[in-house]
């Protein structure tokens, strides 16, 4: 009975954190669930229900998000993809959704200052005085396509947790996160374009901004699993780690990422695994 109680408080925090991404990850991960509930036609009636609900409550962006996330886990599942593989197809198919969505008006991709303003203007101008206000939504339009595409990545990583907190079958195989040389040299020929200033534009320099802001999100999942290989070593190492994390947060997110880049190249976890199973002299 624990256990199980355990499992739904586990489902109930996931779908949480999925929602709070985006509504249309945690009715994607549902609508995926009730399509491979072993009822056909009730789960393929239920999954279109959640469809039509995304596009009343969010338009025809999130229905098609919603829809693209139910597809690519459904397909994975019988597939016997792993989970990071299956997730990478949610996120592939949540922005295909999200492009296809923007015939219809601005989005996830392509946020407008007008529709920041409203979320901004809820502060106080104490705590976030106007002119503070501009200056961030300025940013946030600027780099809206790059940080949508690192929310789509993290709301599709979240979806296929909660797909399988629901009991979704398949995706029961473990993978390690592993992004090969391709995704090294995209950040490598994009840092190429800000330093050289040959290349240099407001078009360039705003596409490349982006590349890397979106980078930053598959390489902070690499360098998250090295530094828990790290920490599995020994608890020692916890705690250093939790200071630096809380006394400089961009520092150690940037370690993270970093770590992720150089993972490629240098294979941290192969390391850590072969230095613990070392024996001792």
């Amino acid at each position: 009975m624990a256990k199980r109680g355990g499992r739904a408080l586990r489902a109930v925090l996931v779908g949480i954190a999925a929602a709070l991404l985006g509504l249309p990850f945690a009715a994607g991960a549902g609508a995926a669930r009730l399509s491979l509930s072993g009822k056909a036609l009730p789960g393929m009636a239920g999954a279109g229900l959640l469809v039509l609900a995304m596009y009343a409550l969010s338009g025809l962006q999130g229905a098609l998000m919603t829809a693209g996330v139910a597809v690519a886990l459904v397909a994975a599942s019988r597939a016997g993809m792993p989970p990071v593989r299956a997730a990478a197809c949610a996120a592939a198919a949540a922005m295909a959704g999200a492009l296809l969505g923007l015939f219809e008006g601005p989005g996830i991709l392509a946020l407008t200052a007008k529709d920041l303003e409203q979320v901004l203007s809820q502060y106080p101008e104490a705590l976030f005085p106007s002119a503070l206000r501009n200056e961030v939504a300025t940013l946030l339009v600027y780099l809206s396509p790059g940080t949508g595409a690192v929310q789509m990545t993290a709301g599709a990583a979240v979806a296929t947790a909660f797909y399988r907190a629901i009991g979704g079958p398949g995706l029961e195989a473990r993978e390690e996160i592993r992004l090969g040389l391709l995704p090294a040299w995209i950040v490598i020929a994009a840092l190429v374009v800000l330093l050289l200033p040959a290349l240099q534009g407001d078009l360039p320099e705003r596409l490349t901004a982006n590349v890397l802001v979106f980078m930053t999100a598959p390489y902070f999942a690499v360098g998250a699993s090295v530094a828990g290989a790290l920490f599995r070593t020994g608890p020692a190492m916890v705690f250093p780690a939790l200071f630096v994390a809380i006394i400089a947060p961009p520092a150690a997110m940037a370690a993270i990422v970093l770590a992720g880049v150089l993972d490629t190249w240098l294979d941290f976890r192969k390391r850590i695994r072969s230095r613990s199973e070392r024996p001792p002299l």
